[in-house]
This record gives C-alpha cells, sequence and structure tokens, in this order.
C-alpha cells in the first residue's frame, strides 16, 4: 500500500507558544481518517498542514513522497 502523507515530529509553533504537536503518523492509499476534537484542540492547523497552506515549525511533511 503506497503511502500518501506522513507527519514526522511536526510541531508548529505561534508567538512562541507549541499549538499543535509534536505529531507523527502515516496515511496510507486506501485508509480513512476521521480528525475529532474540541474547539481548540488542533484539526484545523493539522488540516492545514497536510494541504501545504501552512509549514511546520519543526518536524517533517511528506506528501505523495516528497
Amino acid at each position: 500500500m503506497a503511502q500518501v502523507a506522513s507527519l514526522e515530529n511536526a510541531l508548529v509553533a505561534r508567538s512562541g507558544k507549541d499549538i499543535l504537536g509534536p505529531i507523527s503518523f502515516t496515511l496510507s492509499e486506501g485508509e480513512r481518517w476521521v480528525i475529532l476534537g474540541p474547539n481548540g484542540a488542533g484539526k484545523s492547523t493539522l488540516l492545514k498542514l497536510l494541504s501545504t497552506e501552512i509549514f511546520p515549525s519543526q518536524g517533517k511533511v511528506n506528501l505523495l513522497g516528497k
């Protein structure tokens, strides 16, 4: 199964405060994921990382092998 996306110790910080992570996971072809959590938990930030709308302050985001 091909790897679609992965995060390796990805951390997003704003104004010196960590707002997401560090988080690591791999999403493979054919998998289905659900992102649940309360307001302010980092759901939108995670999706922005995966869509390359934002970049991590540290760590790596790999999409389709790049």
